[in-house]
């Protein structure tokens, strides 16, 4: 039994590991907190989390989504 041949081309790596997030509640928004900061309805915050892949953690009853991405997603909202 013979031993595999090695790729000619390396894999990238940097490219097929996900963004490590830090899921803790100080560093995210609840969806409440979400819909206040950019006036908009929890169910349109729901359905871009799904839309655009966002990570979400729930504990208890609150969900929580990370800062950077939100911040990312809506940076052109005007804040009200």
């Amino acid at each position: 039994m013979g031993l595999l041949p090695l790729r000619e081309d390396p894999i990238d790596r940097d490219l097929a590991l996900p963004k490590p997030y830090n899921m803790e509640p100080e560093d995210c928004y609840t969806i409440g907190e979400i819909a206040a900061k950019f006036a908009i309805a929890e169910s349109t915050v729901y359905s871009h989390i799904r839309k655009y892949s966002i990570p979400i953690r729930q504990i208890g009853r609150f969900v929580y989504a990370p800062k950077s991405e939100i911040d990312h997603l809506y940076k052109d909202v005007v804040k009200k």
